[in-house]
């Protein structure tokens, strides 16, 4: 491998299909290993249902990828004798006129292709007043196209978010349902959503559909997306494979771009040069800054555009833990908003269930790359200071202690700022609760190196400091104990799930 990075080095093999979705022209092998979810559209658009198509799946997971291959599948014969394929993009709809006006122009121009005649009085914007009048209309210029079904692809109908408010966001969906449901219109729909369809919660009942979700790649098929990306122009053996998957957790995206990092490293002309897991490492290093723009730009928009508060804040938790994991027992003592966003970052792929019933990040990326960018700490900051604002409300009785806002319930009642010394023997007892914490481990955990003249007098005096700070000053005390001659234990003391 060479020393200096390329903005994209000539013959990166990665870059013929990367960063930008796989095109519609693509070849079949070129496809990625997303064959069972294309086999799986395939048989949906050839039955008879009217269901549409629903593709599933997080930023950057293929999911604009898969819905070209599908436009590609509809040209091949014979399906070419049977559909047309309509695209619209929805990302700057704000009514289901527009959207009926866009669908209207999209079969238009579908209709002039397949019949090679011009309706230019029909290019006029319309008037769109009711669903029964653009029906109408729509079924007398599909008349011009007897047994062909026209597919419409709506690429990220979330985008719909953007402009439209949730009442025409529910027009929008409750147009598309009419569609589906007029038997005599020849229309089929291909959708893809990052979660779920918008303006769904306004209709009467959900808008029925047939899915595809798109989940990150297991390892198996990740080593053949490998092998297919690089072909004969590189090579990854097997324990750099595996450390590639660790890395990027099979999410396609980011597999290509450390591929594509590799890659631009290695020298002109190499002969199928070996990536071993030092090239990878360097790699993430060494990336160009376009590389490094690449990996920033997606990561900040997953982490700013779709994540909620509670769901951010697992992830800067994972980040506080050296081996990027949690434990059950730390899962099940966190407030209940903290473990239902533990459960649906595990189902959309940020998460793997540990096989303690924890967690740990399945896409480590993702870790590195909170805990060096430079809005990490202000981001702490925001969370501690959103979350004070609402403290937990099932706080009955014992010692709580959230490890973002440093805040500490006793019996219910919020407790007053501890000293850092303070706050950092309730943390160390407070992870050993029920169990006594020797006195030199102790120690070792709440002094700061340089302070020299900590003594066993200094470590009582702090412990009674803290039983007097929780208002734990009785005889004999109700959380605090002194074991004589071993060292202390706290009862009835747990984290409610934070840093």
């Amino acid at each position: 491998m060479r020393g200096r990075p390329a903005e994209g080095a000539p013959g990166n093999p990665v870059d013929r299909v990367f960063p930008h979705p796989v095109p519609k022209n693509c070849r079949d092998g070129d496809f990625l290993n997303r064959r069972r979810e294309l086999a799986t559209a395939q048989a949906v658009l050839s039955q008879t249902t009217r269901k549409p198509l629903l593709v599933r799946g997080e930023r950057c997971i293929g999911k604009t990828s898969l819905l070209n291959r599908i436009r590609r599948w509809l040209e091949l014969p014979p399906q070419s004798e049977r559909f047309r394929a309509v695209a619209i993009e929805p990302g700057s709809l704000t009514s289901w006129q527009e959207f009926a006006q866009e669908l209207w122009d999209g079969v238009l121009s579908c209709v002039e292709e397949a019949t090679g005649e011009a309706f230019a009085h029909l290019r006029v914007p319309r008037e769109i007043r009711t669903f029964g009048l653009f029906l109408g209309d729509l079924r007398r210029l599909l008349a011009c196209l007897p047994n062909i079904t026209l597919v419409i692809f709506l690429d990220e109908l979330d985008k719909i978010k953007r402009h439209a408010d949730s009442l025409q966001q529910t027009k929008i969906l409750s147009l598309i349902r009419h569609l589906v449901e007029s038997e005599d219109l020849p229309l089929a729909f291909v959708i893809s959503v990052l979660r779920e369809l918008p303006g769904q919660e306004g209709l009467g009942s959900p808008l029925a559909v047939e899915e595809v979700a798109l989940h990150p790649l297991e390892q198996e098929d990740a080593r053949a997306m490998v092998g297919a990306v690089l072909g004969s122009q590189a090579y990854v053996p097997a324990d750099a494979l595996d450390w590639l998957y660790r890395v990027t957790g099979g999410h396609p995206y980011f597999l290509k771009l450390l591929l594509a990092m590799a890659c631009d490293l290695l020298e002109p002309g190499a002969s199928f040069p070996v990536l071993a897991a030092e090239d990878l490492r360097r790699a993430m290093c060494a990336a160009s800054p376009a590389r490094r723009k690449q990996l920033n730009d997606v990561l900040q928009s997953v982490y700013r555009e779709y994540l909620n508060d509670s769901e951010r804040e697992v992830l800067l938790w994972l980040t506080t833990k050296a081996d990027g994991s949690l434990r059950a027992e730390e899962l099940q003592t966190a407030v209940g908003r903290l473990r239902a966003a533990a459960e649906t970052l595990i189902e959309r792929g940020y998460l793997l269930r540990a096989s303690d019933g924890g967690c740990r990040l399945r896409l480590a990326w993702l870790r590195d790359w909170l805990r060096s960018w430079p809005e990490y700490q202000s981001e702490v900051e925001r969370l501690r200071g959103a979350i004070q604002a609402t403290p937990p409300s099932q706080v009955a009785d014992g010692v709580l202690i959230d490890r973002v806002t440093q805040s500490v319930w006793v019996d219910g009642n919020l407790i007053g700022d501890l000293t850092a010394l303070e706050y950092r023997a309730l943390v160390c007892l407070a992870e050993r609760v029920g169990q006594v914490v020797a006195k030199d481990e102790l120690f070792a955990q709440i002094y700061p190196e340089d302070l020299c003249d900590a003594s066993d007098g200094s470590l009582h005096s702090l412990i009674y400091r803290l039983r007097r700070a929780l208002g734990d000053d009785g005889r004999p005390p109700k959380y605090i104990e002194t074991v004589r001659g071993l060292g202390f234990r706290i009862r009835n003391a747990r984290f409610i799930g934070s840093l």
